[in-house]
């Protein structure tokens, strides 16, 4: 999870953290209902998830654009269901499938 102070940054985070690691978006959420801010969701092996974190945190210009990183391994079902449900991303994302 990488949370930005800035919708933009959220999506700079989220393209290196896909360029530099094998992981999936699992959901990207911004500005709407976060006060402007973004938040990045990856998934996939730990030392992957990793590395897309690092990746996406070290790619933005400001320390201050960075709110908050995690890496959680093995996130318990029924967090994970809740991250990922009900949003308007992951609603295309499953309509794509």
């Amino acid at each position: 999870v990488v949370e930005t102070s800035t919708a933009a940054a959220a999506i700079q985070a989220a393209d290196a953290g896909l360029k530099s690691a094998h992981v999936q978006l699992v959901e990207v959420r911004l500005a709407d209902g976060l006060g402007g801010k973004g938040i990045v969701f990856f998934s996939g092996e730990l030392a992957d998830v990793e590395i897309a974190v690092a990746n996406g945190v070290g790619i933005l210009d400001h320390p201050d654009m960075i709110v908050q990183k995690v890496v959680i391994p093995r996130l318990h079902a029924e967090m994970w269901d809740n991250v990922s449900a009900a949003t308007p991303f992951s609603q295309r994302v499953a309509a794509t499938e």
